[in-house]
């Protein structure tokens, strides 16, 4: 059985999921860096989540949504 998604509860493939982690990030000094990829002492936690979950709260829509009309 896979695990579920924290925001929607449809299962999901830990393989291909997104996984939370968290960590410590240096401030980027130059416009060329974005900064995600200096995190440091990084700890995963067991929290997975679906793609189309993380495509819809990067675009500001709540999960929970169904639609606009």
């Amino acid at each position: 059985m896979n695990p579920a998604c924290t925001f929607c509860g449809g299962e999901v493939d830990e393989r291909s999921a997104f996984r939370r982690v968290s960590g410590w990030e240096r401030k980027a000094v130059v416009a060329s860096r974005k900064g995600g990829s200096d995190i440091v002492l990084r700890q995963s936690h067991d929290e997975l989540a679906c793609f189309a979950c993380i495509t819809r709260l990067r675009a500001g829509v709540n999960v929970a949504q169904e639609s606009l009309v």
